[in-house]
This record gives structure tokens, sequence and C-alpha cells, in this order.
């Protein structure tokens, strides 16, 4: 059984045995999502950051 956590871009799901079973509680389902997103931004900023950086060294000579 999985339980689905929609209202974002596209469905994730978390697979869960039985609801008893479940690890996670669904606001804690949220809060890694979010915790993702968070995650991906900051590593697509820095990505970005080191290119520009990267591209400054060489256009002056360094």
């Amino acid at each position: 059984m999985a339980v689905g956590i929609i209202g974002e871009e596209k469905p994730r799901y978390f697979s869960i045995a039985r609801w008893g079973d479940a690890e996670l509680t669904l606001e804690q389902a949220k809060k890694r999502l979010q915790l993702e997103k968070c995650i991906l931004w900051l590593t697509s900023t820095g990505g970005i950051l080191v290119l520009v950086v990267a591209m400054f060294a060489v256009a002056h000579g360094g």
C-alpha cells in the first residue's frame, strides 16, 4: 500500500505495509518533501554560483 501526497507539481508516494505500520506521519512526509525542495534549490543555486565564479576567473586570466 502507498500513501500519496498531492498538491505539488507531481504527486509523491511513500510506501507503507499497513496504516498502523507507517513509519512517517503525513506531517513528517510533508516536511521531508519541503526539505527536498529546499536542498534542490540550494544545490542548483550553488552550482550556478560556482559556474559564474569559474567564468569570471577564466575571463580575467585566473
